[in-house]
């Protein structure tokens, strides 16, 4: 640094490529640049700040070299805990037949009042695992709200799946509508056209129990197994008296 002295004195110092220059011209100069540095904003950096933004710089690139960690996406269905449905086994489809009739068909002449009267035969395929009886019902829809019932039976051994023609089944009969016995009631409608009779086995979880005295209608019997009712099983035919009456056969 240029001290007063020098300037008072009018001491020379060497100038660049070896001229001479007065020592008054060299503090002009300096005081013209540090000047133009100051009002133009800029300030030589200092040893400390150069240090700092070095290190910044090696800072910046060391993050940006960073190997970035990715984190496993997790979808909503991997999210929520899988739940086992349970499965519907193909034995809780059951099939009921008989050798005289068939889906849709006509119920002969032999199982209805113009007839025998007699019990019609039937077969059914054995119920789901649990089943411990069965239970079965004939009826038919004259109407809506109203139902008649022909053939109730309950108490149906597990090991039983066919009832024969005509023969006194290993179970115990309720009544039915017609004569409000417990017996088989075979059809005998007295209104026109052709009437659907539907036969229905129930397979039974449970035995149901009813007293000596109680009537058991078709409605008392399903109230009763409502909730013990493993898998059903229909047979639907139909029976048209027209042809009968008009040659006078039928009561």
């Amino acid at each position: 640094m240029y001290q007063p002295r020098d300037i008072a004195q009018g001491l020379r110092r060497v100038g660049p490529y070896g001229a001479t220059m007065p020592t008054h011209r060299i503090f002009s100069t300096a005081l013209t640049v540090t000047a133009a540095l100051v009002f133009s904003g800029s300030s030589l950096p200092s040893r400390a700040a150069t240090t700092n933004r070095a290190r910044t710089a090696r800072t910046t690139r060391a993050r940006n070299t960073k190997p970035k960690t990715t984190t496993p996406s997790t979808s909503i269905a991997s999210s929520v805990s899988s739940t086992t449905l349970p499965s519907v086994s193909s034995n809780n489809v059951m099939t009921l037949t008989s050798p005289v009739m068939s889906a849709g068909g006509p119920l002969p002449v032999a199982y209805t009042c113009d007839g025998a009267a007699h019990t019609p035969p039937l077969r059914w395929t054995s119920g789901p695992a649990g089943t411990v009886s069965y239970a079965l019902v004939m009826h038919h829809v004259p109407g809506p709200g109203e139902t008649h019932w022909y053939w109730v039976l309950h108490g149906i051994a597990p090991g039983v799946t066919n009832i024969d023609d005509n023969a006194v089944p290993s179970a115990k009969v309720g009544s039915n509508s017609v004569n409000d016995r417990n017996e088989y009631a075979p059809p005998c409608s007295k209104g026109p056209g052709a009437k659907q009779y539907i036969f229905t086995v129930y397979a039974l979880s449970k035995v149901p129990a009813f007293s000596d005295s109680e009537k058991v209608t078709r409605q008392v019997l399903l109230d009763a197994i409502n909730a013990s009712v493993l898998a059903t099983a229909s047979l639907t035919v139909t029976y048209d008296r027209t042809s009968v009456v008009r040659a006078g056969v039928a009561p």
